[in-house]
């Protein structure tokens, strides 16, 4: 690893936990591991400083030959580490990272398996690291082996170098007839996923990971290479340290590796069997099942059960494995209620959520959705409630959907008015879900059209209840509002001397005004009360034909105005 990876290097976290059947571990047993110094632990000269693991394609490498049976991949140099070694970065278990144990014995050696300059986001890996061992046997074309490993990921913690610490998501292995090296990093080629069985990301900073992948042989491979292969490829990661991805900084991820395997994995025997029980009491419960192999070592249920019988309580699928050696006897049994299961549902409203509901008669293990275990149960909400039951060996799951009458909820036939006789109007409204009408006139229609004043009642009822407004209607009139003499004579003699009209409506806005026979106004008012004298000018006006014209609105259209013409007749 070249010191500027290093410095900035940092090393994802994921937490990979293994959690393996212990007849899987049996298997294991059986294979023999083709990894030499699988551990690390022989070397030929102690390390004293990080790299010293030699590539062939490096003629004279600048240190002494370290670690056995193990090589570099590329020219850039993986680490090795070793109890024997003093310097800090070479030394087990305190280092340059800090203090890290090996998984087993007294060394362990550390790939850069992605590493990028500062980018806005992750770009491909512009170093990388492998190493390389030879097997010692060629694989069997047809078998299938398991090659596993156990990883660690790591990072110097220091603030004066802040490093995007990345998290694979899995480490390559490559099985090879022939040597694996290449003169550019990283490589690009396929390769087995090595994973962990339970966690996703291999992002663990504290522990040794077990990572593993399986391979089919073609037959005669015989080398074995560890890293990642993505090429120019982004290799799928997760951010580790720190939380959110530093803006300009650089991406590593740098995993400690110990106790490397290839294993044959054996040819075992699987025999699945499956049964199949029908239920028609519950009072058969608890049932016992048992295991088609009674002389396993081990047994595992889906319910806990670890022996070869086991208890159930209510219908379902359950199964059991039965280990003996690398072999499993699997069995599943199908417990139910049947001739059949028949599903039934119903709509039920009501105008209170206190209904007592029922279901089907002459059952037997009635089973309510709110806990009842009686044929009729009373609510208080409206909803879906569910009985299942059992009748004719038929399991019966009824649903029934308690839904409220459609109600009215309020009526109202609007504010009290008045209005103009002439005009026509309507009073009342259709309301959704009403069943009948009642107005206090006898009229049973929704709506009506009064022609007198006074106070209407309007009763609605809907599935549940009656609903009551009224209305006050005031009928007035707006035409003919006005009592307007014709002649009038303003001589003195106290009988018609003035000229004013008489309202007979409740009037608004009034204006009158009159005009002789050439157009000039000779009188205005915009009081109800005034009266023409008969002058014009200040002197009496001559006798003759005057023209009047009157404007106003009534309150009941305030909005309307009105208009009146006609003449009068003046006598002297």
């Amino acid at each position: 690893m070249n010191t500027l990876a290093r410095l900035n290097g940092c090393i994802m976290k994921k937490l990979l936990l293994t959690t393996t059947l212990l007849a899987y571990h049996t298997l294991l047993l059986f294979g023999q591991n083709l990894v030499p110094n699988p551990g690390f632990e022989n070397y030929t000269n102690c390390p004293t400083s990080f790299g010293q693991i030699a590539c062939p394609l490096v003629a004279t490498p600048p240190f002494s030959a370290t670690v056995q049976d193990w090589i570099s991949a590329v020219p850039n140099s993986p680490d090795y580490y070793n109890t024997c070694s003093g310097n800090i970065y070479a030394s087990v278990p305190n280092n340059y990272f800090g203090n890290h144990p090996p998984h087993s014995g007294n060394a362990y050696t550390a790939i850069v398996a992605y590493s990028a300059g500062p980018n806005f986001s992750m770009p491909p890996s512009t170093y990388a690291e492998y190493v390389e061992c030879k097997l010692t046997n060629p694989l069997i074309a047809g078998k299938t082996y398991e090659i596993s490993c156990f990883v660690r990921l790591t990072f110097r913690i220091d603030p004066l170098h802040v490093t995007n610490i990345r998290g694979m998501e899995s480490i390559g292995a490559v099985l090879s007839h022939f040597q694996t090296v290449s003169s550019t990093a990283p490589m690009g080629q396929p390769s087995i996923a090595l994973k962990s069985i339970s966690s996703q990301y291999i992002d663990n900073l504290n522990n040794w990971m077990e990572i593993r992948g399986e391979y089919t042989a073609v037959g005669g491979e015989e080398w074995l290479t560890i890293g990642v292969f993505s090429g120019t490829t982004v290799p799928s990661s997760i951010q580790v340290s720190p939380t959110t991805p530093a803006p300009f900084t650089a991406y590593h991820s740098y995993y400690l590796l110990d106790d490397v395997s290839v294993i044959e994995k054996p040819q075992c025997d699987t025999l699945a069997y499956s049964h199949t029980e029908v239920i028609c009491n519950p009072n058969d419960f608890p049932l016992q099942l048992t295991s088609s192999d009674t002389g396993a070592s081990q047994y595992t249920w889906s319910n806990a059960a670890i022996t070869s019988s086991s208890f159930v309580n209510t219908s379902g699928i359950y199964w059991s494995n039965a280990f003996s050696g690398c072999n499993v006897v699997r069995d599943t049994f199908n417990i139910s209620y049947l001739k059949d299961t028949i599903y039934s549902s119903k709509t039920i409203t009501a105008c209170s959520p206190d209904t007592t509901l029922s279901t089907r008669g002459n059952a037997i293990d009635y089973k309510w959705s709110n806990g009842r275990r009686t044929q009729n149960v009373n609510t208080d909400k409206f909803g879906t409630i569910w009985c299942s039951s059992i009748k004719d060996c038929n399991l019966y799951v009824d649903t029934i959907h308690l839904v409220q009458k459609s109600l009215i909820n309020s009526i109202d036939i609007g504010k009290d008015f008045e209005v103009c006789e002439e005009k026509e109007v309507h009073i009342g409204s259709v309301y959704p879900h009403a069943i009948a009408y009642s107005w206090s006139n006898g009229s049973t229609d929704c709506c009506i059209s009064p022609k007198e004043s006074g106070t209407y009642v309007l009763n609605v009822s809907d599935a549940c209840n009656v609903y009551t407004d009224s209305i006050s209607v005031k009928i007035s009139q707006c035409k003919n509002c006005f009592f307007i003499p014709t002649i009038f004579s303003p001589n003195a003699d106290g009988i018609n001397d003035t000229y004013g009209v008489h309202p007979k409506c409740d009037i608004q806005n009034f204006s009158l005004n009159i005009y002789n026979r050439w157009g000039e106004r000779v009188f205005t008012s915009s009081d109800l009360s005034s009266r023409w004298q008969g002058q014009y000018n200040n002197q009496p006006a001559e006798a003759g034909v005057y023209h009047y014209l009157i404007q106003y609105n009534t309150i009941q259209q305030p909005y309307q105005k009105e208009l009146l013409k006609g003449d009068i007749t003046l006598i002297r």
